[in-house]
């Protein structure tokens, strides 16, 4: 699984500790230096190399997202929103027919979709992508990919993806500050994490981020960085509650894409019409007002800053200031909905639901 490599700095200690149980004291003592020294580089490696890989996956170029089994695929076409809309859809279609080992070929503008079948002794998914991007070439298409804020296709791996880094960015601040415990290396206070809680867990500021990276990339890069700062500051009980939250995201994430795999095929039969234009999506008349969770966390964000703010000119601790933000961080509140979120997702997809946007 993606990003689960970041975890072997983390157990190469666990053989060393098993071998402090030696049979004199200086094998003991031998051990007990190599699990402190081990411990230390995991401290320091683990949480940087889910970042590197978390990195990379955000700075990468938009790649087009491609599903496929069994003679059966599904290929993101670009440039279906653009002026050029209607001649991409007609030329991939074309296109796509015309190949040699395709049975049936359809773009689905709504979901920005070529949906094939095809025999896989003649054919393979590159060849289709391949004959995918020489048809927009030829209509004309100058962008890749389509905005951030789009909800793509049940088909995608990329939200596997970015839960699995997630995921492991938790397990991998985990281990290094259980690392850092058991060797007792010094640790950052528990206040220095409350700027990345505050904006996590405060609509108002993480919409700020949202609107320059978009949703999921917003997700994985507050996953990261929730992950570094407990790590720095020794707070495994939070990464473990944290750990818990991902790892039932991950598992809704998977169980929507299986859901789609198992009725892909029932889903574009040759009975079933695709879409030739795209919906009309008025905008909004008014604002969406804020939920339950939105008005409390809003509140509970204020609340914070006024006490942390009182307490620091009263004390002039930072300390104590970043303490207070930390016990006001409406955390539970965002997190029992994801839960149930991610639950509902789950429990929808088991049963033969295709969950078209999560959110």
């Amino acid at each position: 699984m993606v990003g689960f490599g970041a975890m072997r700095a983390l157990t190469g200690w666990g053989p060393a500790l098993l071998g402090a149980r030696a049979r004199t004291p200086w094998e003991l003592a031998g051990g007990t230096v190599a699990v402190v020294s081990r411990a230390g580089r995991a401290v320091a490696a683990a949480p940087a190399a889910v970042v590197r890989e978390a990195t990379a996956f955000l700075d990468r170029e938009p790649a087009r997202r491609v599903w496929a089994t069994e003679g059966r695929a599904q290929l993101e076409v670009w440039g279906l929103d653009e002026p050029v809309g209607a001649a991409v859809a007609t030329g991939v279609q074309d296109t796509l027919k015309a190949v040699s080992g395709v049975s049936l070929a359809r773009v689905d503008v709504v979901t920005h979709r070529a949906v094939v079948r095809f025999d896989p002794a003649q054919l393979t998914v590159e060849d289709l992508v391949a004959a995918v991007a020489g048809a927009e070439r030829a209509a004309g298409v100058t962008g890749r990919g389509y905005p951030r804020d789009d909800p793509g296709s049940p088909a995608d791996a990329a939200p596997v993806t970015s839960q699995a880094l997630a995921l492991a960015a938790d397990l991998a601040g985990l281990s290094a500050a259980v690392a850092g415990q058991v060797a007792r290396l010094p640790s950052l206070p528990g206040s220095a994490a409350a700027a990345v809680v505050l904006v996590d867990n405060q609509p108002r500021l993480r919409r700020l981020v949202e609107t320059g990276l978009g949703p999921p990339a917003t997700d994985l890069v507050m996953a990261v960085s929730n992950a570094v700062a407990w790590a720095l500051t020794g707070g495994a009980p939070s990464l473990v509650v944290d750990s818990a939250q991902r790892a039932q995201g991950l598992l809704a994430a998977r169980a929507r894409r299986s859901a789609f795999t198992a009725r892909e095929a029932e889903l574009w039969d040759e009975e079933r019409p695709a879409r030739h234009e795209l919906l009309d999506r008025a905008a909004r008349p008014v604002p969406l007002p804020s939920g339950t969770v939105e008005r409390y966390a809003d509140r509970a964000a204020a609340g914070s800053l006024l006490a942390a703010g009182g307490l620091l000119a009263a004390t002039g601790s930072l300390d104590l200031a970043g303490r207070t933000l930390l016990i006001g961080a409406p955390k539970a509140a965002r997190a029992a909905r994801e839960a149930f979120a991610d639950t509902l997702t789950a429990g929808l997809s088991r049963r033969g639901l295709v969950v078209l946007d999560p959110a």
